[in-house]
């Protein structure tokens, strides 16, 4: 019965779930194994947070986000989970390196720059009227609306057939 148990349990979560945090287990047995006097289960809280450490200095390195070490957290839990056993992930010295490691290697944000009015013009000039879809029509109408009108992207979604008039010389939206 033993090896249906093991199985029902493991699909308590979604398969790859089960799978992504099966390899981050590996993992970190790999990792206690390597080093000396380093229990696999029950996991020490102070090597759990040393091995972290050792791969927040990896992802820096590589250019990796901290969701790497998330996952090793959640796996180093996920572990002691299925066993039945408090996780080392709950003390407040394992968490602590978690957070650090999602500021550390968090990235600034990067607003994107306006479109310039050149960049603009060289759209709508290489869109030729005479082969032009009707996606086509639609993406300019879209792109001329909402630039000419300085609106967000949620207001141009937002506009309908019967919130436009069309005059002589101007456009009403």
């Amino acid at each position: 019965m033993v090896p249906h148990l093991v199985d029902i349990v493991l699909e308590s979560s979604a398969t790859n779930t089960a799978y992504k945090y099966s390899k981050g287990w590996q993992r970190w047995k790999a990792w206690a194994h390597s080093k000396l006097g380093v229990p696999v289960f029950p996991a020490v809280p102070l090597q759990v947070a040393l091995y972290l450490t050792e791969l927040v200095e990896r992802a820096e390195r590589e250019g990796h986000s901290a969701s790497v070490i998330e996952s090793a957290s959640y796996s180093i839990q996920w572990g002691h989970r299925l066993a039945g056993m408090d996780s080392p992930s709950i003390h407040p010295l394992v968490k602590g390196v978690v957070e650090g490691a999602r500021r550390r290697l968090a990235r600034p944000a990067q607003p994107k720059q306006p479109l310039k009015h050149g960049a603009i013009a060289e759209i709508t000039l290489n869109l030729n009227s005479a082969s032009a879809s009707l996606a086509d029509i639609r993406f300019l109408f879209i792109l001329l609306v909402g630039y000419a009108g300085v609106f967000r992207i949620s207001e141009v979604l937002s506009i309908r057939v019967r919130d436009v008039s069309i005059f002589d010389d101007f456009m009403k939206v």
